[in-house]
């Protein structure tokens, strides 16, 4: 066994979301640009990459992402507009923005506690290789961008009055191992902090 690991601290999906993700993911494929897209079931939101790490710093991260997890009740997310970094006229990377649903800073906030300061709430649906057909895949994207919540924006949640994706529900945060193999990077989840929220808790 390696005396390091590729390691980083993430929010897990359910598979609802990732339905979403395909979904959108699909909608962008249509024009063929050159995108190496990623597969839904290894989309995570990235609290924190902390690349190779010795083995014998993971109690103390997990101790780490324990403290971080009890500073918050349990929150939702949702999927926000589609963009690119670093802008959709010269796209390198294809996102997905989060909303934290009734508290909008919940996800910076543990980003905050693990000492991330550059934290951006975003899912890498794809990464560009070329510039084949972007200018088509930008009119896509600001497309189902103006007309989200209807029918170019999947799936719905329809409540009579209005209608968007559905949020999900976040109660832990995740230590993830990631091992880069020729077919793709294989994630193995290492362990799981609960948020516990305790009284007066303010994060460092």
């Amino acid at each position: 066994m390696s005396d390091k690991l590729r390691l980083f601290i993430a929010i897990e999906l359910d598979n609802s979301i990732r339905q979403e993700l395909a979904a959108i993911q699909a909608k962008l494929k249509t024009n063929n640009a050159d995108v190496k897209w990623v597969e839904p079931q290894n989309i995570h939101l990235t609290l924190k990459f902390l690349g190779d790490t010795p083995t014998d710093r993971i109690n103390e991260i997990k101790a780490s992402i324990d403290t971080a997890a009890k500073q918050l009740n349990p929150f939702e997310i949702s999927l926000a507009e589609i963009g690119a970094f670093p802008d959709l006229n010269s796209p390198r990377v294809i996102w997905v923005g989060i909303n934290d649903v009734g508290n909008r800073h919940a996800c910076s906030l543990l980003a905050d506690a693990l000492r991330n300061k550059e934290f951006s709430a975003h899912l890498t649906l794809g990464r560009v290789r070329s510039s084949k057909n972007m200018k088509e895949l930008k009119k896509i994207i600001e497309d189902m961008n103006i007309r989200r919540g209807g029918p170019l924006w999947p799936p719905l949640i329809k409540t009579g009055q209005a209608q968007g994706p559905a949020p999900t529900h976040v109660d832990h945060i995740t230590l993830f191992q990631s091992t880069l193999t020729p077919k793709g990077p294989v994630y193995t989840n290492l362990y799981e902090a609960t948020m516990r929220p305790i009284r007066n808790a303010k994060l460092a």
